[in-house]
């Protein structure tokens, strides 16, 4: 039962019952502060928006790296020819050396 009672006076985090002798007066300034909150602005940012935001089109070559391997690869699938060569050894690999 005293579970349940402690659990009914917290809601979101916040007590709902607060005793001014346990946090003081000043609870609500504390909790409005603007500590968090940058009195002035970083060195070479610009507020104001001047329109959309553009990216480089492929910075990486992605684009070309993934068509080149889709054209090499052709499929995900193990070709025929691959397939029965593991049969041939029992569906096992045969190690390097």
């Amino acid at each position: 039962r005293t579970r349940r009672v402690r659990r009914s006076h917290w809601i979101n985090g916040w007590p709902q019952t607060l005793d001014k002798d346990m946090v003081g007066d000043d609870l609500g300034t504390r909790v409005k502060t603007s500590r968090f909150v940058p009195d002035k602005a970083f060195s070479g940012s610009d507020h104001t928006q001047r329109g959309p935001v553009f990216f480089e089109e492929d910075p990486f070559g992605l684009d070309k790296f993934l068509k080149e391997a889709k054209e090499q690869c052709g499929s995900k699938r193990p070709s025929k020819s691959s397939f029965h060569k593991e049969r041939e050894h029992g569906g096992k690999r045969q190690r390097k050396e």
